[in-house]
């Protein structure tokens, strides 16, 4: 069986990737029909907010309590699909390891300097494209669902034990699939 602590922290990940990927949809259909009035302007800022910082929960530092790689390191959890490594993400995003880097550094910095801990200086920040985070999120959502039903199969989770549900999984698809869209133009 996969303890309480590992279905505690499979479900928090796939709530913050659904609440990062949801938001980018949001953000990309604000910007996509290109409104201009402040409300606007201010409610798509919300949405990139939310997008970085519910993304950086799960690829933000290592010290991140629902960081990707601690559920990877549970052996409870190898044994039942191969681990989520970087050349996942790495494969998923279409980057070398130094691209990576460079990119998680631009995220990190628009959550520590503009979002979580205002910083004066960083008003002239940029902030980072979000394709290479949704690709990030859909790949760890992926393993994630892989999990489940490998859990499921094997019989280490029963399914009233899964999470999250089948409508939440649906939901789920069609929003990733609409933030898809609306950044495929």
């Amino acid at each position: 069986m996969i303890s309480d602590s590992s279905r505690n922290l499979i479900a928090m990940q796939f709530n913050l990737i659904h609440d990062s990927v949801r938001s980018l949809a949001y953000f990309r259909y604000i910007v996509t029909k290109k409104h201009d009035k402040t409300g606007w302007i201010y409610t798509k800022d919300v949405f990139a907010e939310h997008v970085i910082v519910s993304w950086a929960k799960v690829f933000g530092t290592y010290r991140e309590q629902t960081h990707w790689s601690k559920l990877s390191a549970i052996s409870e959890i190898t044994t039942i699909t191969k681990p989520f490594e970087t050349e996942n993400i790495l494969s998923a995003v279409d980057m070398k390891i130094d691209e990576w880097n460079s990119y998680h550094s631009k995220m990190l910095t628009a959550r520590n300097e503009f979002f979580a801990h205002f910083d004066m200086r960083s008003m002239t920040l940029r902030f980072p494209e979000l394709e290479p985070a949704l690709g990030a999120a859909l790949a760890y959502r992926a393993w994630l669902s892989e999990l489940l039903n490998a859990a499921i199969s094997k019989g280490y989770l029963a399914i009233n034990k899964a999470v999250p549900n089948e409508l939440l999984q649906r939901q789920f698809q069609d929003e990733a699939e609409s933030a898809f869209r609306l950044s495929n133009p």
